[in-house]
């Protein structure tokens, strides 16, 4: 059982890091193919900075609507559907732009930053639901450093693809066709254990227990009804006071006699 969940754990976090490595590895295939493009299709620098804004666009759009959209989907799906977007929008725009297109190669790269949003959101509550608290610190650490690690090797890859086939459009169809097998992974591996479910997942609190259940130290009294059991007692004792105020102590006594031989 340790084993399996081991390798269960080694599987989620392999999978998360090739998956944020090729999120980021989609966002530069432009960047390194556009010298080329630029000379061949003859585009000017401002058609390529227009096709290059329409990305951080809709990629600015798409980080605050990817957060949104982890509240109500589930993560796995948005995860790999997202990198699964982003790999098409590579493979359409290798097979676009050879007609010179302009409008297309803005609508396609658009759409590729449209995507690039719902990996993280989905990626940070992968990670807080399947670890727990003392281990999302190095998670999160490794994950970010993919990141990093797409961004500089992807490149070497582009490069190398554009050199064996001879043309450019083979930096993207390289990034986009491996993202689109990892997208199929992610979607495997990333989908959540059958089994008790984590608190947070239900939108509970660690510490807290989700609605219907109670914590295992449930006989013990809660600070709420330890609270309404003083407030009782001290009510008690303000009535008892106030008797003994009004009808003074021998009444008080007739009174205590009286329910005692009723009780009797």
């Amino acid at each position: 059982m340790k084993n399996k969940t081991r390798f269960q754990t080694i599987s989620v976090v392999s999978c998360l890091f090739i998956g944020c490595a090729l999120y980021n590895a989609c966002r530069k295939s432009f960047g390194v193919a556009s010298p080329t493009i630029m000379e061949e299709l003859s585009l000017s620098k401002i058609d390529l900075g227009s096709i290059a804004s329409c990305f951080t666009l809709f990629y600015g759009i798409s980080k605050f609507l990817g957060g949104i959209l982890s509240d109500f989907l589930p993560n796995h799906i948005l995860f790999s559907s997202g990198l699964a977007l982003a790999g098409l929008a590579n493979v359409a725009f290798g097979l676009g732009v050879g007609g010179r297109c302009l409008w297309w190669q803005r609508l396609v790269w658009g759409v590729n930053g449209g995507v690039q949003g719902a990996g993280w959101p989905a990626l940070s509550a992968i990670v807080l639901q399947r670890f727990p608290r003392t281990s999302r610190g190095k998670v999160f650490a490794v994950l970010t450093a993919s990141g990093n690690l797409g961004l500089s090797l992807s490149p070497l890859l582009m490069v190398k693809a554009m050199d064996l086939f001879d043309q450019w459009e083979a930096a993207f169809y390289s990034v986009g066709v491996i993202a689109l097998v990892t997208s199929v992974l992610a979607f495997l591996v990333l989908a959540p254990p059958k089994g008790p479910v984590d608190p947070l997942d239900k939108g509970g609190v660690e510490g807290v227990p989700p609605p219907g259940q109670s914590k295992a130290s449930s006989s013990t009294t809660s600070p709420s009804s330890c609270s309404r059991s003083s407030r009782s007692s001290s009510m008690g004792s303000l009535d008892q006071s106030w008797s003994w105020a009004m009808v003074g102590p021998k009444d008080v006594q007739q009174q205590q006699q009286q329910q005692l031989g009723g009780e009797q």
